[in-house]
């Protein structure tokens, strides 16, 4: 296995040991990395056979890499989407006709990110809008491999950052899978944030108290807009305390600042984000979201055109679909992130929101009508 800094938290090791040597551990960071038991590891190699960070990058340098804008038809679903609704438009495609499963990212009744797997569109639906936080993968391995033993099944799309998706390819290899019905999609990745420091501010703030819905990133206020919503049956509060943290760039993992995935060289079928450089491509703006794909892979290039009829493509040209975090890792400030760090061992949550989000804070006292306002106004508007 990679080192420890090194290590993405994909599981896959921890999944092909054969004597269930290897158990997963919280750091201080709140981070899940692999821990050997010596007196059961009989040195068989296979974690290291399937680890991310041990293994080259498994792409198709075969195939032409095609790169296409697109957007989700229907305005009304794509609100409730993240980007172009692209991934929800795959979901259904592969569940239509109850013939396929998708795994993606939703959450725990304590409101913890988890990878879960969905069987109707209605489940299918958690898994919209973006998830600012490292997912726990725990339960998609053994069951992925269910699903490609049933013939039953057709179709399997699995959603996932690029790190986490190479390490179930190489599970799936490794136990001598096929995955031929297997659509691989991986999400232009800016760093997972802490699941420690998530929860942390569910609890500080009494956000996690009958909470019955969230977005990280409400398109109410815009589509390049970052601001949190809680909803509580009728009654919505907003924020963007946990995006401070994220955007100043201390509570990813220390492997994002060393990713060796950002690049055009990806693992998946097909590679989702936003696309920034719509104005570039010569496309109208639109402030219900525009996503970019990269069609990786032959497989990835049937389903995508599968799709057609749901989305609205332009193609565009490698220039104008390159970003940063598409091929580069995250820029990390070590001094900035060891204080963070320092700061929170010492004092905690509230320690660290009371030096980085004071400004925050009081902007959100003052803006508790202007988020209303900007709501009403891109109902009526769509900006």
């Amino acid at each position: 296995m990679g080192t420890r800094d090194e290590c993405t938290g994909c599981m896959a090791c921890r999944f092909v040991c054969p004597r269930s040597a290897i158990d997963m551990s919280e750091n201080a960071e709140g981070f899940l990395y692999p821990r050997v038991n010596k007196d059961q590891c009989i040195d068989c190699g296979l974690c290291d056979k399937v680890c991310p960070i041990e293994n080259p990058i498994d792409y198709d340098h075969l195939y032409a890499q095609e790169y296409y804008a697109a957007r989700m038809r229907d305005r009304k679903e794509r609100l409730e989407c993240q980007s172009g609704g692209i991934c929800d438009v795959f979901s259904k495609e592969a569940i239509a006709g109850g013939k396929g499963i998708v795994y993606g990212v939703g959450f725990d009744d304590e409101w913890n990110a988890i990878h879960k797997r969905a069987a109707t569109a209605e489940e299918a639906d958690e898994f919209r809008g973006s998830k600012y936080v490292q997912s726990d993968v725990e339960k998609v391995y053994r069951s992925i491999i269910d699903d490609i033993k049933n013939e039953g099944i057709q179709r399997i799309v699995v959603f996932g950052t690029a790190c986490q998706i190479a390490g179930v390819k190489k599970f799936l290899e490794q136990k001598r899978q096929p995955i031929e019905k297997v659509i691989f999609v991986d999400i232009i990745c800016h760093g997972v944030p802490s699941p420690k420091i998530w929860r942390e501010y569910l609890d500080a703030e009494g956000k996690r108290v009958k909470l019955t819905s969230l977005k990280f990133r409400d398109k109410r206020f815009g589509w390049s807009s970052h601001v949190e919503s809680f909803m509580y049956g009728r009654k919505t509060t907003h924020s963007e305390r946990f995006t401070r943290f994220f955007y100043m760039e201390v509570i990813n993992r220390k492997c994002c600042a060393i990713c060796k995935y950002a690049s055009y060289n990806r693992e998946s079928d097909i590679t989702v984000g936003d696309f920034w450089g719509y104005e570039k491509a010569g496309l109208d703006y639109d402030s219900y979201g525009i996503s970019e794909c990269l069609i990786n892979t032959a497989k990835g290039n049937k389903f995508f055109s599968s799709c057609l009829d749901k989305l609205e493509v332009a193609p565009i040209t490698k220039e104008q679909a390159d970003q940063w975090n598409l091929n580069h890792p995250t820029v990390v400030d070590t001094v900035k992130r060891d204080e963070f760090w320092g700061l929170y061992q010492d004092g905690g949550y509230i320690a660290v929101r009371d030096a980085y989000c004071g400004d925050v804070i009081k902007r959100e006292r003052k803006n508790s009508v202007f988020y209303r306002l900007k709501a009403i106004k891109r109902f009526f508007t769509g900006r």
